[in-house]
């Protein structure tokens, strides 16, 4: 809104110059602009309601391409499996969660989002691996695309589990012992972690967070509404609720 006053005052100044230039320039065009520009100096809301309504048509525009935006990777996501998919795959309502496992609030609100698939049968579930606070992020992420891709939705879930709620420094040796305690290949997984394909599924989900203005973790999206921040369950289950009625 200051800009918006700062450009209205930049106007109102322009005005009273072209004004007071007016009245020694008499001419029937110059007379009628000069009533014009007299009106909006006596009537300053026509120029500010103007620019609401401006901004507001922005805003309108701005949330259908975010609309549009996420449907199509609701689309995307489904269509490819290359994200974790869960809860019920034919869900009615789709939950992303952009997440980091470094992330306290992504560790807060892992249980919290079980609990809410439990209870919540309409959702179904997007992981977006989000790594954003350093190399120990990127590595967890790369793994936990790794066994997915390599082990499957179930074993993901195993892994991801653990992950979440590893404590320590993680670091290729750590990563590999978990992957090794649920069954999956560790040599596999770490030839997997320089991959191209997994490159592409992060710079992918980076390109669509930059889209989003996301920025953070976590950071949620239910339907096509984007939830910044770590939300208890109850906050988000309120939202769940409300996607419920428009269905």
């Amino acid at each position: 809104m200051t800009y918006l006053y700062r450009l209205v005052s930049t106007i109102f100044l322009l005005l009273n110059f072209s004004i007071a230039f007016a009245e020694n320039n008499v001419s029937t065009n110059e007379l009628f602009e000069n009533k014009i520009r007299k009106f909006i100096l006596e009537n300053p809301e026509v120029i500010l309601d103007s620019l609401r309504n401006y901004e507001e048509k922005i805003n309108i525009n701005a949330k259908k391409i975010q609309k549009e935006l996420i449907e199509s990777e609701i689309v995307r996501s489904l269509d490819t499996r290359l994200d974790y998919v869960g809860g019920n795959l034919d869900g009615k309502i789709t939950m992303f969660e952009f997440l980091d496992y470094k992330c306290g609030y992504c560790k807060k609100a892992h249980a919290e989002v079980k609990h809410l698939l439990k209870n919540n049968p309409e959702i179904t579930l997007i992981i977006k691996e989000f790594p954003i606070l350093g190399p120990e992020s990127l590595l967890a992420a790369k793994a936990s695309i790794a066994v997915l891709a390599n082990n499957g939705p179930s074993m993901y879930e195993e892994f991801t589990n653990k992950l979440i709620n590893f404590n320590k420094k993680l670091n290729i040796d750590n990563i590999l012992q978990l992957a090794k305690s649920i069954g999956a290949d560790p040599q596999i997984i770490k030839l997997s972690l320089g991959s191209d394909s997994i490159a592409d599924i992060l710079n992918s989900n980076y390109t669509l967070a930059n889209k989003l203005n996301i920025n953070g973790t976590p950071t949620f999206i239910i339907g096509t509404e984007i939830i910044r921040g770590y939300k208890n369950i109850n906050a988000l289950q309120e939202i769940i609720n409300r996607k419920k009625q428009e269905l």
